[in-house]
């Protein structure tokens, strides 16, 4: 029985644990978007979520679904337009005139930054191509590995050569990580 009371203990410190980083994320994100100046009650601002997953993994999914979840609940009157990875990586020209100067661009966060090539050239393909709009990405793991210098090379070229990106990350490995590769950027750790 005790065994089990220190369980549920533990869940429910986990649980409050998983609250507390969601409301502080959440301060986060207004705080940065107060920060950029963005009013908020103009109609031709929409949120333009990238790098949604189109394959199939629940914790990319479940990432997914809270972002646009929470962008519903503290920005209800804002337009959310989904971007999955493939069309970032294959139909980028297209994706350029259904994106505004106005809307903010948000890159789904997870554990997949650095890890994947075509993840990599997506993101990259985002970055570039708008380089007039605000970039966020969510909170994410750096996965950085020297043995792909030369692809992390030009990605870190287009990310540094953009004049307003923000990144999150969650955890202190990424967020040195960032600090290290991406110069000038507005960067935040979760943890």
């Amino acid at each position: 029985m005790i065994k089990n009371g220190l369980e549920m203990n533990n869940f429910f410190s986990i649980t409050q644990t998983l609250k507390t980083l969601i409301l502080l994320f959440s301060l986060l994100i207004l705080i940065i978007i107060h920060n950029i100046k963005i009013v908020m009650t103009k109609k031709n601002i929409r949120f333009i979520i990238c790098n949604a997953p189109s394959h199939y993994n629940f914790g990319d999914e479940a990432i997914f679904i809270a972002t646009k979840e929470f962008l519903k609940t503290f920005f209800p009157e804002i337009e959310q337009i989904v971007i999955y990875n493939d069309e970032a990586l294959n139909n980028i020209r297209l994706i350029k005139y259904i994106i505004n100067k106005t809307d903010i661009i948000i890159i789904n966060g997870g554990g997949y930054f650095g890890l994947y090539e075509h993840v990599i050239k997506a993101q990259s393909n985002i970055v570039k191509t708008f380089q007039n709009n605000h970039i966020i990405f969510l909170p994410c793991s750096i996965l950085y590995s020297p043995s792909k210098q030369n692809i992390y090379t030009k990605f870190l070229n287009i990310f540094n050569n953009h004049s307003s990106l923000t990144l999150f990350t969650r955890d202190n490995v990424s967020y040195q990580t960032a600090l290290y590769l991406f110069k000038n950027k507005r960067i935040y750790d979760l943890i």
